[in-house]
């Protein structure tokens, strides 16, 4: 977590973040994953979607860093930043594996290690996370789907207060609009396969899941926005016309009866 203060500038912590993982060694690095608000923040900043929606990024930033990880990650992880570390007790129930904290003067003094992702199986998490640069390192990162699927199943299941269910809003348009631009570069590849998996698993486990036809009834938001129809339709046109117009009918029907 960063000091306090009134305005988070979100350039500053992702270059805080990309300090601190560049700093790991490769072998460390491989068996973390960036999760949480600081992995949506960077696909925003990667696909420029502010100029591409006029979202301000400053309504993304997070105060969190948060990575997948297990004990030995916190311990590891502690050992290569020069900080300490701390662990829960057995008794603690939490979901953490363990918290980093600091010594210096950067923006983050805590870093949070949590055993799993909510609302996403773990399995799911090392599936469809990819791989992004930092300095020499190549780390794991909640691709865009993904962290669609998380803000979903945050503003879901979390219960949060009005002013929190409002920045969970903002950050899944954000992400509606990350995925979009990540299913194109997908298309851009030629490469039918992994398209042909990301569209079933938007299909299955986020647009029809019950959180995902509750949000959308429930905060009018339209989750199909995050397909480009005509650029998939370009690539692979079974896809659009054999099973997204289908499945699409079946997610519009499921919110337009769900009550409000």
């Amino acid at each position: 977590m960063v000091s306090d203060s009134t305005q988070l500038d979100p350039f500053s912590t992702l270059a805080e973040a990309h300090k601190l993982l560049s700093q790991l060694p490769q072998e460390l690095a491989d068996r973390i994953v960036l999760i949480g608000g600081q992995a949506l923040l960077l696909w925003a900043e990667y696909y420029l979607i502010d100029q591409a929606t006029g979202l301000q990024y400053e309504l993304l930033a997070s105060d969190d860093l948060d990575f997948m990880g297990r004990r030995p990650e916190v311990i590891d992880c502690a050992h290569a930043w020069h900080a300490e570390h701390r662990l829960p007790s057995p008794d603690d129930n939490a979901p953490q594996s363990g918290i980093v904290v600091l010594n210096n003067s950067g923006l983050f003094h805590t870093i949070d290690f949590l055993t799993s992702v909510y609302g996403i199986d773990d399995h799911e998490v090392y599936k469809y996370s990819d791989l992004m640069v930092f300095g020499e390192n190549q780390i794991k990162v909640l691709s865009p789907p993904l962290c669609l699927k998380s803000r979903i199943a945050n503003l879901s299941g979390l219960h949060y207060a009005e002013p929190l269910q409002q920045r969970e809003v903002v950050r899944i348009t954000a992400a509606i609009e990350a995925t979009k631009l990540y299913l194109i570069d997908i298309c851009n590849s030629g490469q039918k396969r992994p398209l042909s998996k990301a569209v079933k698993y938007l299909m299955r486990y986020v647009l029809l899941s019950r959180a995902g036809v509750a949000i959308s009834a429930a905060y009018d938001l339209d989750l199909s926005a995050a397909f480009p129809l005509s650029v998939i339709r370009s690539i692979h046109p079974p896809i659009v016309d054999e099973y997204l117009s289908r499945w699409l009918e079946a997610y519009h029907t499921r919110v337009a009866r769900r009550p409000t």
